[in-house]
């Protein structure tokens, strides 16, 4: 007969990995449920922050992360936008009523 090993999810704390976020989770199935609740707005939080102007980022960090960070740690994140973005120009288009074809007549 094979036996069937049950491997429970475990999620180490960052700052002390030997405890395990996730050790209470079978006698609690709540404290799972909210953990992904959680998970999925962090990762919906950190996606968005690529989308903001530099201002829009050190507000949503503050507000969201209660982090505060100075103008230098800033500008290190990846791709923050300028704080003020150029506006959109639009190319010149070229009518021409009577072109050549190359491929005959």
């Amino acid at each position: 007969m094979k036996t069937v090993r049950v491997i429970y999810p475990r999620v180490p704390n960052p700052a002390a990995p030997s405890e395990d976020y996730a050790d209470k989770w079978s006698k609690n199935p709540l404290l799972e449920k909210n953990f992904l609740i959680w998970h999925t707005q962090v990762q919906q939080d950190l996606a968005r922050l690529h989308t903001l102007t530099r201002d829009g980022m050190e507000r949503e960090l503050r507000g969201r992360f209660d982090a505060q960070l100075t103008r230098d740690q800033l500008s290190h994140i990846s791709n923050p936008l300028p704080a003020r973005a150029a506006t959109a120009t639009v190319a010149p288009s070229v009518f021409v009523p009577s072109a050549p074809k190359p491929w005959g007549k």
